[in-house]
């Protein structure tokens, strides 16, 4: 089961960055003055609707992860494994959100404004949720519940995404599609490592 896990996780997160590339389409990395609305009118109308498939089919099987975090006991334990399914549910909605979003800005470009609100508002229950599984984890660490080497705790998720997307984010920023398929890079990161934790502490 580690291993068909392992397998579901590289493969459903390699169709999510391929997602994720035909959803910044429209970006012109030779153009730095490129602005938001010049990627949005750039970017084909067909490409929203795969992406936002792909994108939602490949992040629901990161759901298949639960079954590691299974026998995680008590109420923190029960915390991490509800804000995780939250967590990944919130992926889900955000990845077609985004799609929306550049949908309706191709419809109606005065509607930007409206669009970066649904957006930041998704982004902030990712950031939440993510925050309180990956204390969550760390508390049953501390604990003594869980034995957690120090790449365990960077592969949490709060921590994975602030490095590889952000801070990594900023030094490889003129690298072609880094910016667009990072988040998923970390969270493909942070799944793996997950799952070798609780193959670690035989409970899974």
């Amino acid at each position: 089961m580690q291993t068909i896990l392992y397998a579901l996780i590289v493969i459903s997160s390699l169709s999510n960055m391929v997602a994720d590339i035909l959803l910044s389409a429209g970006q012109d990395y030779r153009n730095p003055q490129q602005t938001t609305l010049d990627k949005v009118r750039n970017t084909p109308e067909k490409n929203l609707l795969i992406s936002a498939v792909l994108g939602f089919l490949s992040i629901a099987c990161w759901q298949a992860v639960l079954l590691a975090l299974q026998d995680l006991s008590g109420v923190v334990g029960s915390i991490a494994k509800v804000s995780f399914a939250i967590y990944i549910a919130t992926i889900m909605v955000f990845h077609v959100v985004c799609c929306l979003a550049i949908h309706l800005c191709k419809v109606n470009e005065s509607k930007e404004k409206i669009a970066t609100k649904y957006l930041i508002f998704f982004g902030v229950l990712c950031f939440v949720f993510s925050l309180l599984y990956s204390v969550a984890m760390i508390v049953l660490s501390v604990r003594g519940e869980l034995q957690m080497a120090w790449y365990h705790y960077l592969g949490l998720p709060f921590f994975s995404v602030m490095i590889i997307q952000f801070i990594a984010g900023r030094i490889l920023a003129k690298v072609p599609y880094y910016s667009s398929i990072s988040g998923t890079l970390s969270m493909m990161l942070s799944l793996l490592l997950t799952v070798h934790l609780m193959a670690k502490n035989s409970l899974f």
